[in-house]
């Protein structure tokens, strides 16, 4: 017994509790409906003498003949709506009639507006209706609504001596609260569709036009070789760059200095990261070649590979791959096509590497007529170099050792034999490391020069000259 009376008393306590939750959530209902239809203060109501209110009872309709029913108001039928309008109608200054139920008489009271912000009066048949879901219901906006009850969305409810009790009732509805979800609730949540996207496609347009300006910086600083990062972020010369293009582009600015917090994009959003950065430059490289293929085929369809290898300042084999080619003018061009890295110099490695290359630019090995390299073994073996090995595939692409390296061996191997020839290098070298190493003999010198030739004198200075590649600076002498 004791533990049954337990359990009734928990089931009462939870029940009172889902009641308190219901009255709260109602009241915050209510609130918002106050603060969305902005409900007017009640006037006080102006005093009548007995005549008037004689008069007005006079005018009034008969009560029924039959005890405890209300007086038959004008029926109103189901295709009969009532007018919706944009905020309920809630004449507070409203003398409402009364109607008699039973031995007593009872009107609508103006409290009720305040209580129950949804309700919307009609004074031409003294009835009410749920402002809501009247205007849901015109809208087509009920259909999912389970047990909708006309008598709050069309017909009108006159009823006042159940008001309350029934007014209740119908705001915990799945009706009502259907209704209040699509009037309140949704729009109070969720943003228009339209302009959201309107707004999508504003930042989409503008984003775009920032990238253009990315994209052009970063060409401007490749095309000239100026390194794009800095000794920080912000003082990078691309960031910089940007900053001297904002001065004429007020939308760069904007978006690099993000002033305002809800508008403040990602690092990644801004475009400005080394990993954007590098893959704008690799798209950027990918159309130069792309352009580069093309103008092979479309000119000459046939090329000669001129590749080297070396060892980088990181102690990395990389072998340098180009492409030599003559157009329907008979111009000849050389085109860099990039770095790859190796493993290793061996003839196998070197000669799988640029047919690898050749099958990802989508040129054939049977359009090649000639290859240029230097004179190492590995490349310019008789039998296991890589002249040899492509040769191999296509016999008519004739190895040729570079005329400028065999020119630079040939200068070095005369300027060592011949004694006058060697003796003039040791001391122009012997007279550069005299000046060069020396800021005020290089300061003397040039005051020296200036006095014999003058102010206007176009020649240079010293030079340190490399031994194997002086050649290449001879414009300088």
């Amino acid at each position: 017994m004791e533990t049954s009376g337990k359990k009734r008393k928990v089931g009462a306590e939870k029940a009172r509790l889902r009641k308190e939750k219901a009255l709260q959530a109602d009241a915050a209902n209510c609130l918002k409906l106050t603060e969305i239809f902005c409900i007017q203060k009640k006037q006080p109501k102006h005093n009548k003498n007995k005549k008037t209110r004689l008069q007005e009872e006079s005018l009034r309709p008969p009560p029924s003949q039959e005890a405890g029913q209300a007086t038959p108001p004008q029926p109103t039928t189901q295709n009969e709506q009532p007018l919706v309008s944009d905020r309920p109608l809630q004449p507070f200054d409203f003398d409402f009639p009364k109607r008699q139920f039973g031995q007593q008489y009872r009107s609508f009271q103006s409290s009720w507006f305040k209580e129950f912000p949804w309700l919307s009066y009609d004074q031409s048949c003294d009835r009410v209706t749920c402002f809501i879901c009247a205007k849901q219901n015109k809208a087509s906006s009920l259909q999912v609504a389970r047990n909708k009850e006309q008598t709050f969305i069309t017909e009108g409810f006159y009823n006042w001596k159940k008001a309350l009790l029934r007014f209740i009732e119908y705001q915990n509805s799945n009706c009502h609260r259907v209704a209040f979800e699509q009037e309140v609730t949704i729009p109070a949540t969720c943003r228009n569709v339209l302009d959201m996207c309107n707004e999508a496609t504003k930042m989409k347009i503008e984003g775009r036009r920032y990238l253009i300006k990315i994209i052009e910086c970063l060409q401007f600083l490749g095309r000239q070789g100026i390194p794009i990062q800095g000794n920080t972020e912000d003082q990078s010369n691309f960031i910089q760059l940007l900053r001297l293009r904002a001065q004429d582009n007020p939308f760069i600015s904007k978006w690099l200095n993000c002033e305002s917090e809800t508008d403040r994009p990602k690092k990644e959003e801004k475009y400005t990261s080394h990993d954007i950065q590098n893959e704008i430059f690799e798209i950027m490289a990918h159309n130069v070649i792309r352009d580069i293929v093309q103008d092979i085929r479309a000119q000459s369809g046939f090329y000669s590979i001129i590749s080297d290898e070396y060892t980088d300042i990181t102690n990395k084999e990389q072998l340098t791959f180009c492409l030599r080619w003559v157009d329907k003018s008979l111009e000849a061009h050389e085109d860099f096509l990039g770095f790859y890295n190796i493993p290793n110099i061996s003839s196998e490695t070197i000669a799988s590497v640029i047919k690898d290359a050749l099958v990802r630019l989508q040129l054939s090995l049977t359009d090649c007529r000639g290859q240029c390299n230097d004179g190492a073994s590995n490349m310019l073996g008789q039998k296991t170099g890589v002249a040899k090995r492509i040769q191999e595939t296509q016999p008519k692409a004739h190895p040729t050792h570079c005329h400028a390296h065999s020119l630079s061996l040939s200068v070095k191997d005369a300027t060592t034999r011949i004694k006058l020839l060697s003796d003039t290098m040791d001391t122009a070298r012997e007279i550069a490391t005299l000046i060069k190493y020396s800021p005020k003999r290089e300061h003397l010198l040039g005051e020296i020069k200036q006095k014999i030739e003058g102010e206007d004198s176009t020649t240079g200075g010293i030079l340190k000259v490399c031994p194997t590649r002086w050649t290449a600076a001879s414009a300088e002498f």
